[in-house]
Parts: C-alpha cells; sequence; structure tokens
C-alpha cells in the first residue's frame, strides 16, 4: 500500500510545489484591505474555508481588486477566527516535503452585524473538550476570552478543531454530549484525532478515498490492505494469494448466460477479489483486548470489536469496517447485518433461548453502533478534527484532509522538528531541538479592531458623525455653549483582543491593561499638542533626571566598549595590558544654581554631540532605539512646550540613525533648564538658552498620578465661549503593548448654532419584486418614505437622531414612485434643516426586479461545411426591457442547450445536414427566452482523398500532353525539312506547296490547341477547391481524356512516320505528282489530329 500511495504522494507533492512557486505580481487592493494572504509562511499551502480566501477573510481580503473564483457569494462569509491547524505533507517515502498545510476555522457565521458594525473573527467559537465537576465529559465554546453558554460550534457545516483542555485522557461519544447529528456523528464520517504531541492516532476519510475507481488529478486514495481468499476476509501479505473476482459470464454475441432461474452465470475475472470499504483505524500503544479472533464476516464475527489489530511503530493499529458517510455511518448496516444477526442468535440460544426467541432479540439488536468505534479517545492536550461539509469537494481541503488521514495511518506516529513562525528549529532550554507529530495547533494575532467612534448621548446632548461623504472627514458638531468629554464617544475595544500566549487556545483576552492611550488635539488648525498619553512612571522631577543622567552614562560606557560586570554593578573593560578599567560617569546630575562654568563642564560638554546632531549620526543616543523609546517623551515635552527657538530643538528624521536636530547646543540648555525646573537664562560659553522659563511648574505639568485610561477618560472640549466655527482636530490613538497592533481614529469637532439635518436609507427596502396576477404581472406604487427617513439632528430626550421631518425630503429621480418600471433607478433624497442654513443628502438605488423575459427573433442559418458557427448567428433580435440590445451588454447573454454540444461542421459524409438549435438567451437577472431555429450545412461532395487522385491524374495528363507537344514539334521540324525542299523544286510543284503551307499552317494550329488543353488543365489544378462541386464529374472524364491524349500521341506518331517518308519520297522521286500526292496525304492526317484533338478539348 505505501508504494501505491507513493505515486500519489509524489503527485501531490508535485501539484503543491508548482502552485506555491508561481507567484503572479498581486492586484493593488484598497485601502485597508489586501490581496495577499500575509498571515502565510513560505512554507505553507493555504487550506481556506471552503476553499476560499474572501470566505475567510470577508472584510480584509479585496476581492473587487483580484476576485476570488472560489467565492460562493455574501451567504458563505466566515471571518476567520485566527487559530490554523498546520499538518506536514508527506513525501512518498512519509518525509517531510518541507510544505505544511494551513488550515483555517470560522470564528463567525456572518461578515457585519445586523447593525451593520463590521464583525472581528478573532477569538470567537474556539472550542474545547472538557470534564465537569462529575466527571462527565463536556464541550465548550469560549468567544473573545469568555465561555459561551453552548458548547456546539457555531457553524456545524464547516470543519472544526476540538482540544482536550480537561488535563487527563478522555473517552467520548460525540452523539451524546449536545453536539447533534451534525457535528456529532460527523466524527464517524470524515475526521482525525491527534495526541497532546501532535501525532495522529485515528481517522476516517471520504468515501471516494477507499473505492476501486481511479484517482482522479488532485485525488488521493487508500491502496486495498484486505482481499478474498477462499472467500475469507484476509489482509495482504506476502504469500497470500488473492481470489479472483466474479464477473458476468457472456456469451459470443455478448449476451449474458443466465441458469436456469434466469440468474447471470458467474465466472472468474483476471481481477483479485479486493475489499473496497471504508473503515476506522486507530492506533494504540498497548495492544487492545476488544479485537475479533475470526476474520471480518466470518461466522462468529462480533460488531462490537475490531476487526483486525497488528504491531506497527512500537504499538498497535486496529482497523474496523464501517458503511458509508451519513448519520449511521457507525452503525452495523449493509453486509454486516447478517453476520451479525448470526452471531447473536448463536450466543443467544447457547445462553439458554429458543431459536425464534433469539432470532427475534437478534434482529432488535442488529443495528446498533460498532462499539470498538463509537468512542473517542482524546489524550491530555490532544484535539480532534472534523472535516466539514461545506468543505468537502473543495479541490485542496480535501486533498489536505484525505491525505492527513492518509498518511496518519502509514506514518502518523512519527516525530518532526517543530519550526517557529520565521521556519527556524524550535530548540529547549538546553538546545535541542522540540519534536512535535504532523499536526501542530497555532494562533495569530491578524486583525486589528479599529478605533471607532459610536453615536451617544452626553448630558442630554446627542454626539454623532454628520453625514458628510464629500468631505471624507469624520466631523461632530458641537453646540455653541457646551462642554463634554469626547473619548466617551472612542471605542477602542477590538484593538484590545489579542492571544495572550502564543498558540496557547485559551489566552485569547479582551483586557485593556495593555493598551497605550493617545490623545493630540490642535484647535482652529494649530499646532498638534498630545494631551493624554501613557504615565511616564515618574512621581518626581528629580527621580527623571536621576535616570536621564544614569542612562546617558551608561550610553556612553556602552559606546565606549565597557560592558556591565553584573556582580559589581559597574562598567568595566580591559586595558591593553589586561587591567580592569572601571567606567566614571561623565554626565553629573545637575541644579538649578549651578554656575554657567559648572553647566559646561559637567553638562553642556559631556552631552556634547553624543546627544543629537545635526545629520542624523547613528551613533548618538537619540538613534539607539531602547533609549528613543524610553525618553522621547521629555524632548516631544519640551517642544510642545519652550517658548523660543522652537524649530532649534525639534528632533526631526523618522527611524533609528535617521533623527537630527537643527541645534545640538540650544537642544543640551533646554534639557538643563528642563530637568532644574530653571527660569530663562542664558548660559555663557554656550551660546544658547533654555528657550523660556521652566519654573513655576512648567516642567512638570506631565506629572500626573492618574492612570492612562482616567486620563483619557477625563480629556474635555470647552466650547462654553466658543465662536461658532471654532474648530478641535482631535485624534485618538490606542496601541496594544502586547501585540504591537495599533488605531487612530481623527475627529473633527465644530461648534455650531444649529444642526445638520440626519437622513438615511434603509437597504433592505430597495428591491421591489412585480406581483404575479394571472399571466400578467403589477408593480404597486412605492412608498418613498418606507425607504428614506430624515431627521432634525437634536436629541429630543428620546431618540439621538432627534425629531422625524421625514415630510420634507425632497427626492431627485426619474423614477415615478406611483408607477414605477422594471429596473434599476437612481434616487437622490435631499432634506433641510428647519432654519433653512444646512441640508443632507443620500443616494441609492431602487430596483423594481425584472421579471421580463427578453425579445428574440431568429432566421434559419445556413453555412458551408467546415465554416464557423456562432449560436448567435441565428438571432436577428435579442432584446431587453431593461438591459436595452443585448448585442451592446458585457455579459454572455446566450447559451446553447441543443445540441448539447458545439456543432461539428465538418465531418458530415458527404451529405447535406439540417441541425434544431436551442438558444436561451437571458438578461442580467436571470430571466430566460428560449429560441430555435435551423442551421443548414452544405456539405462538400469529394473527400479530400478523392481530391488528392484526382490531383495526381492530372499531373499524369500533364505528363502526356507534354509528349505530345513534344511529338508535334518534332513533326513541325520535318514539315520545315520538307517545304524547304519543295521550295526547291520546279516552279510547276507551286501547287503543292501551297498545300505544304497549308499542312504547315494546320501543325500550328494543332500545337495551339495542344497548348490550350495545357492551359485549361493549369487552370483546373490551380481551381480544384474552387470546383469541388463538380469535381465527381471531371473525375468521370479524366480517364477520357487520358486515353484520347494517348490517341493523340500514337496518331502524331504516325504522322511524323508519314513525314519521314514523305521526305525519303520527294528526295528520291523529286517528281510533280508524287510531291503533290504525299503532300495531300500529310494534309488529311494533320487535318485529322486538329479534329480530334479539338474534339476531345
Amino acid at each position: 500500500m505505501k508504494k501505491v500511495f507513493a505515486i500519489l504522494s509524489t503527485l501531490l507533492l508535485t501539484i503543491a510545489c508548482v502552485g506555491v512557486s508561481v507567484k503572479n505580481a498581486p492586484a493593488q487592493a484598497a485601502s485597508g484591505k489586501f490581496t495577499v494572504d500575509t498571515t502565510l509562511a513560505e512554507d505553507e499551502i493555504p487550506v481556506y474555508i471552503m476553499n476560499s480566501i474572501m470566505t475567510t477573510f470577508p472584510n480584509y481580503y479585496d476581492n473587487d481588486a483580484n476576485p476570488d473564483p472560489n467565492w460562493q457569494g455574501v451567504a458563505r462569509m466566515y471571518p476567520w477566527n485566527e487559530t490554523r491547524l498546520r499538518v506536514a505533507q508527506l513525501d512518498a517515502k512519509g518525509q517531510p516535503t518541507g510544505k505544511y498545510y494551513a488550515i483555517y476555522f470560522a470564528g463567525h457565521t456572518v461578515a457585519t452585524e445586523s447593525n451593520g458594525e463590521t464583525v472581528i473573527g478573532a477569538g470567537k467559537n474556539i472550542l474545547f473538550w472538557n470534564v465537569d465537576e462529575n466527571g462527565n465529559v463536556i464541550v465548550e465554546k469560549y468567544s473573545d476570552g469568555k465561555k459561551a453558554s453552548s458548547g456546539a460550534a457555531s457553524d456545524p457545516s464547516l470543519s472544526h478543531m476540538r482540544t482536550n483542555i480537561s488535563g487527563q485522557d478522555i473517552t467520548v461519544d460525540p452523539t451524546k454530549v449536545s453536539l447533534g447529528d451534525g457535528e456529532g456523528t460527523n466524527f464517524y464520517n470524515r475526521s482525525f484525532v491527534c495526541d497532546g504531541k501532535g501525532r495522529i492516532i485515528r481517522g476516517i476519510a471520504l468515501d471516494a478515498v477507499y473505492s476501486s475507481a481511479v484517482a482522479t488529478e488532485g485525488e488521493v486514495k487508500f491502496a486495498p490492505e484486505y482481499c478474498r481468499v477462499n472467500g475469507v476476509v484476509t489482509k495482504i501479505e506476502e504469500g497470500v494469494v488473492c481470489d479472483k473476482a466474479m464477473k458476468e459470464k457472456v456469451d459470443e454475441e455478448g449476451n449474458v448466460v443466465q441458469d436456469e432461474d434466469g440468474n447471470p452465470v458467474m465466472e472468474p475475472s483476471d481481477q483479485d477479489d479486493l475489499v473496497y470499504s471504508r473503515f476506522v483505524w486507530e492506533f494504540f500503544e498497548e495492544e487492545p483486548t476488544n479485537v475479533n479472533t475470526v476474520p471480518y464476516l466470518s461466522a462468529g464475527w462480533d460488531a462490537m470489536l475490531w476487526d483486525y489489530c497488528y504491531p506497527v511503530d512500537g504499538g498497535y493499529m486496529a482497523i474496523a469496517f464501517v458503511g458509508s458517510a451519513d448519520n449511521t455511518a457507525h452503525v452495523v448496516k449493509g453486509d454486516q447485518v447478517e453476520p451479525y444477526k448470526a452471531t447473536l442468535v448463536a450466543r443467544y440460544v447457547a445462553a439458554g433461548m429458543n431459536e425464534a426467541e433469539a432470532t427475534a432479540k437478534a434482529e432488535k439488536e442488529v443495528s446498533v453502533p460498532r462499539e470498538c468505534v463509537r468512542e473517542l479517545r482524546i489524550p491530555a492536550g490532544g484535539f480532534t478534527f472534523d472535516y466539514g461539509y461545506l468543505d468537502r469537494g473543495k479541490g485542496v481541503c480535501d486533498e489536505a484532509f484525505n491525505s492527513t488521514v492518509i498518511n496518519g495511518y502509514l506514518y502518523g506516529r512519527q516525530m518532526l522538528t517543530q519550526l517557529d513562525r520565521n521556519g527556524n528549529p524550535v530548540v529547549d532550554e538546553e538546545g535541542n531541538e522540540v519534536k512535535i507529530g504532523m499536526a501542530e495547533q497555532r494562533t495569530y494575532n491578524f486583525s486589528v479592531g479599529d478605533v471607532r467612534f459610536d453615536d451617544k448621548v452626553i448630558d442630554e446632548t446627542s454626539y454623532r458623525l454628520v453625514n458628510l461623504p464629500a468631505t471624507g472627514l469624520n466631523v461632530v458638531e458641537v453646540m455653541q455653549g457646551n462642554s463634554f468629554n469626547p473619548a466617551k464617544n472612542i471605542n477602542y475595544n477590538g484593538v484590545m483582543r489579542y492571544w495572550a500566549v502564543e498558540n496557547d487556545l485559551l489566552s485569547y483576552t479582551a483586557s485593556a491593561d495593555a493598551l497605550e492611550l493617545y490623545i493630540s488635539e490642535s484647535f482652529n488648525g494649530g499646532s498638534a499638542l498630545t494631551v493624554v498619553e501613557p504615565a511616564t512612571g515618574y512621581t518626581s522631577m528629580n527621580d527623571v533626571l536621576v535616570d536621564f543622567v544614569k542612562d546617558f552614562n551608561i550610553f556612553l560606557a556602552e559606546k565606549d566598549g565597557y560592558t556591565l560586570n553584573a556582580e559589581t554593578g559597574k562598567y568595566e573593560k580591559e586595558d591593553e595590558e589586561k587591567n580592569i578599567i572601571t567606567f566614571e560617569d561623565k554626565l553629573k546630575v545637575p541644579s538649578v544654581d549651578w554656575t554657567d562654568e559648572q553647566i559646561v563642564a559637567d553638562w553642556y560638554t559631556p552631552l556634547g554631540w553624543d546627544l543629537c546632531s545635526t545629520s542624523g549620526n547613528t551613533t548618538c543616543f537619540v538613534n539607539i532605539n531602547k533609549w528613543w523609546t524610553k525618553w522621547s517623551w521629555v524632548f516631544s515635552y519640551i517642544v510642545q512646550n519652550a517658548e523660543s527657538n522652537v524649530a532649534s530643538v525639534t528632533i526631526g528624521g523618522e527611524g533609528d540613525g535617521n533623527r537630527f536636530v537643527a541645534s545640538p547646543g540650544f537642544l543640551r540648555d533646554v534639557l538643563y533648564g528642563f530637568f532644574t525646573e530653571s527660569p530663562s537664562r542664558s548660559i555663557a560659553g554656550t551660546y544658547a538658552n533654555t528657550c523660556g522659563d521652566w519654573s513655576n511648574g512648567k516642567a512638570t505639568k506631565w506629572l500626573d498620578s492618574r492612570t492612562n485610561v482616567e486620563k483619557w477618560n477625563d480629556y474635555m472640549i470647552d466650547a462654553s465661549t466658543k465662536a461658532v466655527g471654532d474648530n478641535w482636530t482631535v485624534t485618538y490613538k490606542v496601541v496594544n503593548s502586547e501585540t504591537g497592533n495599533s488605531s487612530e481614529l481623527t475627529v473633527k469637532y465644530v461648534v455650531v448654532d444649529s444642526y445638520t439635518p440626519v437622513i438615511s436609507f434603509d437597504s433592505a427596502k430597495l428591491r421591489y419584486v412585480p406581483r404575479k396576477v394571472g399571466e400578467s404581472y403589477v408593480i404597486d406604487p412605492i412608498n418613498p418614505y418606507e425607504i428614506v427617513k430624515a431627521y432634525d439632528g437634536q436629541y429630543n430626550g428620546v431618540n439621538i437622531l432627534g425629531n422625524d421631518i421625514s415630510q420634507n425630503i425632497v427626492f431627485d429621480t426619474e423614477l415615478d414612485f406611483n408607477n414605477p418600471v422594471e429596473g434599476k433607478h437612481e434616487v437622490v433624497a435631499t432634506i433641510t434643516n428647519n432654519v433653512g442654513t444646512k441640508q443632507a443628502s443620500v443616494k441609492f438605488v431602487v430596483n423594481v426586479v425584472d421579471v421580463t423575459a427578453p425579445m428574440v427573433a431568429t432566421r434559419t442559418v445556413t453555412i458551408q461545411q467546415g465554416q464557423n458557427f456562432d449560436p448567435r448567428d441565428g438571432i436577428t433580435v435579442a432584446f431587453d426591457n431593461v438591459d436595452g440590445n443585448l448585442n451592446d451588454v458585457d455579459y454572455e447573454w446566450w447559451y446553447q442547450t441543443s445540441p448539447a454540444k458545439a456543432v461539428d461542421t465538418n465531418n458530415l459524409n458527404g451529405t447535406d445536414r439540417t441541425i434544431n438549435i436551442t438558444v436561451e438567451v437571458s438578461d442580467r437577472t436571470g430571466n430566460v427566452a428560449k429560441a430555435q431555429y435551423q442551421l443548414i450545412i452544405i456539405a462538400t461532395k469529394t473527400s479530400d482523398k478523392a481530391i488528392s487522385d484526382l490531383d495526381k491524374k492530372v499531373s499524369q495528363l500533364q505528363n502526356s500532353i507534354d509528349d505530345v507537344l513534344d511529338a508535334i514539334d518534332e513533326v513541325k521540324d520535318a514539315v520545315d525539312e520538307l517545304t524547304e525542299k519543295v521550295n526547291a523544286m520546279d516552279a510547276n510543284i507551286t501547287t503543292t506547296k501551297s498545300t505544304v503551307d497549308a499542312v504547315k499552317a494546320s501543325v500550328d494550329a494543332t500545337k495551339v490547341s495542344v497548348d490550350a488543353v495545357k492551359a485549361e488543365v493549369a487552370t483546373v489544378k490551380a481551381n480544384e477547391n474552387e470546383i469541388k462541386d463538380v469535381v465527381d464529374a471531371v473525375k468521370q472524364n479524366t480517364d477520357s481524356i487520358k486515353g484520347s491524349v494517348e490517341s493523340v500521341k500514337g496518331t502524331v506518331e504516325s504522322v511524323k512516320t508519314t513525314v519521314e517518308s514523305i521526305n525519303s519520297t520527294v528526295s528520291a522521286k523529286g517528281g510533280c505528282k508524287s510531291g503533290a500526292l504525299i503532300a495531300l496525304g500529310l494534309s488529311t492526317l494533320i487535318a485529322v489530329v486538329a479534329v480530334v484533338l479539338k474534339k476531345r478539348h
């Protein structure tokens, strides 16, 4: 079996490798979306939910930029729960190929909530096996880190991974733990089980894997391991000779031979009698005792026991044959019923029952689940995988599942090197590579739930985003005179969700403890100031100053090659003589009463250009990541609070190694002023100053005992004294320090004295279907106020949107709401506030469903044999009441239904053919009209072979004519010679000479006739394709022409002989009479030749 599977595995490996190695340039995705899955490692083969990346990432994948051909539409959108099962792909010998199947799981069954909010699937629908306080096995489901009320999967028809978190080995009947038939019985149809190390210990694959049918491309199969020997099911091993499968006997005419009772007579075939049956396999470390001692289906066979068990991989492999996949796959059925019933009857009779009682009891008890496979054995930390109905039949989904079950059976106990996310081996504390089985569970912190704005009523006032789509801004109107906390509208729940421990399925959390909250504010377009940020952790300026001086001295020590001695706590290095040198601090802790000389000596000079340079020196303090991360808040605070020379002390450049400052001197002095809380001061010898006054608490405004969340919640916008039009641009930023994920939202708050009205439409009410009344359709009037609603925008104590003012909506559209017609109609609805100062509009499309099929007219089409045919050739008119002329649309509106296959216009066997063509013509909505017409194909009257034969005969005729022309030329030469001799004769033979001239003329005419024949033949040859309809007639005359030419050839030869005879006679006798007679005879012969040629031509 391993040898057979080797071939299939090699094929799969080839397909997988080719699929991974061919990479096309990805299409440009829209903002916030992707067209290439960034979660996949280079060594992974994606096994998406229903084999669709769009189904798996409905809110992230840009299907418009790069359409997913496997996506089955909006009903199939199952956001990923950000867990995966990673399964090693093995080669023909059971060795890792270096590739892994990455199997995704659904977190939710919809992409958007009913309120329109985007669904984040992360951390949802996480499934577990557990044990309750009474020791009973139970199922649990977690979502967002919390246990749900039901343990059943949210999506019973998809694939699931369920982990044993009980801390102990468990045995469970999956149909008895509130999973139902859908999820519960699927474990007997399509599933596998892994232990806590990821080794596969049990499995059963799809029906087709066990069949005798030839594997199709990408399909894998179990090679049969059992056959019948003398009718007994036997494992195929060395020396086993299988029975031959029986087949129906047929007679010489191919009829099935029957016995006296009319049953087919059977005889052995050439094929072995192999057992093609599904079976559950399970690996045990200790030999199980519940195994049959008789062959499968033999006398005494017990369906409650494993059918066979044999040693393998240091343990034991047991198998049990089961029926086809359905809700009773694990129940005794089919050819198992009678043998098992016989066993039960014998057992009951042996216990004292009579035959009738035993039979009755056995019939009631025979169709029960096979006990050996009924319960799943799941080790502590192990997990189950049941392959979903909706994933079945989806290309790589089947490939990954079936090959995993088969490889698990053959090689599933082997241990492989575990790899980290970068593809490097994972090592333990002692440096040894960590080994795991074929399968591994993983978690991914992929999604960031964006910070979003929630419309809310705060202090009896509505604060909501104004509908201004044209601006692209998030605008909130603040009524003049109000003061409020805008952070109450900001929802950051999505950012605080993450897996706290990598690959720990219980570690998903939704805690704000890991969040860093920031708010920056700009008033009326001014500079942005940070008003909320995480606490620094310091409680006094002195703590900050001491810590900064300590860090800068460490920076200087490390820069000079000193390293920390953990025992002494000092930075040390060896000199050239191997002596230990201890680093002495260069930067001192300053005080406000230092003299200018002290500042220069112990502050300004030690900081020097090592603090920050003007050119982005990579070795500067601010360009070392760990120091910038810790102290950037100080530099930011200084820039926001300095009174002068702000540009000179602003650190520019992005990223480590690129930061610079315009004036390092001013930066050193302003740091002194800040840290010592100094009044404004110029420092001699530095040519700079403190950039303002840092006394009287100005340097310590950052000191705040409140937590980051408290500062966020206390942030206020005060419009009590602001004018209409004043505004704040506020950016909210939230960072998850555990995952690195972040999100930000910018909102513009504008002071107003009247609100912009609110207008919206109900997308669920944009589709209207005409009613069928009798044989016609009726379209009812449409009430536009059921589609669109408008409100004044001012909270009225009940509704955040205010009072309903829909009656004031103005509609701009060609749609007559009272008399609507089929089609899609664009509508613009506009509302103006009560004082006439502000408007809001929405645009939408009303779809009155097209229920009318296109109008179609046809014609009869006649074409020649071999001519191309298009089903549209017979359609003269295709017009739809909504889509218009279908010849102008950009979709394929026709479909030939009869004949089912494309028309063959080539193979007619010399006979004209008439075909009835049926074409379905459809509009965009799917309304179909059937059109029929006749296609007549005119057959060519000869075959290509006949034309070839004719071509050969014409060539032969050409050769014969050439011979005739050569002979005539010889005759002409002889006549010319005769003419010269006659001219030399006496004047009294003038009559004879005239006659000879006539003969010459006749010969020339004959040559012309022959030349004409040659030209005509050439014309026939050159145009033979154009005269196929008469070529048969030509063929019939070809032999006659050939005979005539041969006759002419013979006649010319006779003439030639005669002329030579005449020539001899004239030369010998020289007499007038004799010459005249001979000339007359020659004239007669040549005339005959001319007549024959003319006639034959």
